[in-house]
């Protein structure tokens, strides 16, 4: 061939492999840090779900003149149907008759918390007040018709955490007064229970 006629004819195997070799390390470089921030949103909407729970029931106490809860819990799920764990939350007037729990609200009426992640979330039992805690795995909070908490009803903190990560970034909840005041707080500020 004649060297006047050579064509260019696009990138060499070795310009290739050092692009391929540094698009992999800059993506192993950015992977955990973009992980870590999808986690730290997603617990932040799990938060904002969970204070907006809250509201909404006392608003609903105090509207309707009657007791209102809010339950959460941690369901386990069901391999055997294919049945994910996941963090659930619904929130109903106390039952008058037959129950006056979590635990009478049927299965149609509880909610996935951030609805599409609610499998990577998990309540973390250590640091959410076991005082709020009932029986049967819920976690509840009562309001009371003028939208106080019930006298029975301690303040307490539920707290959320990525269930990939025992030890990562956490989100908590925190009822405060018996006046039904509501917080938000992050990681170290989970740890300290009202």
């Amino acid at each position: 061939m004649n060297p006047r006629y050579k064509q260019a004819a696009g990138f060499t195997m070795i310009e290739l492999l050092v692009v391929i070799v540094v698009v992999a390390i800059l993506s192993a470089i950015a992977a955990p840090s973009w992980l870590g921030f999808l986690t730290r949103q997603r617990l932040n909407a799990a938060q904002a779900e969970a204070i907006g729970a809250l509201r909404e029931a006392q608003t609903n106490a105090k509207r309707e003149k009657r007791v209102w809860q809010a339950c959460f819990r941690d369901f386990p799920g069901d391999p055997g149907n294919n049945i994910n764990p996941k963090v659930i939350w619904a929130v109903r007037p106390r039952p008058t008759t037959g129950g006056t729990g979590c635990d009478t609200i049927s299965p149609g009426l509880w909610q996935s918390i951030t609805q599409s992640d609610a499998d990577t979330l998990a309540i973390e039992d250590s640091l959410s007040n076991s005082n709020m805690q009932q029986p049967s795995g819920y976690y509840r909070v009562e309001f009371q018709d003028k939208g106080l908490l019930n006298k029975n009803q301690p303040t307490g903190t539920i707290t959320f955490r990525s269930r990939r990560e025992q030890n990562g970034s956490k989100r908590c909840v925190v009822v405060e007064t018996i006046l039904g005041a509501v917080r938000a707080g992050n990681d170290s500020e989970c740890k300290r229970l009202p």
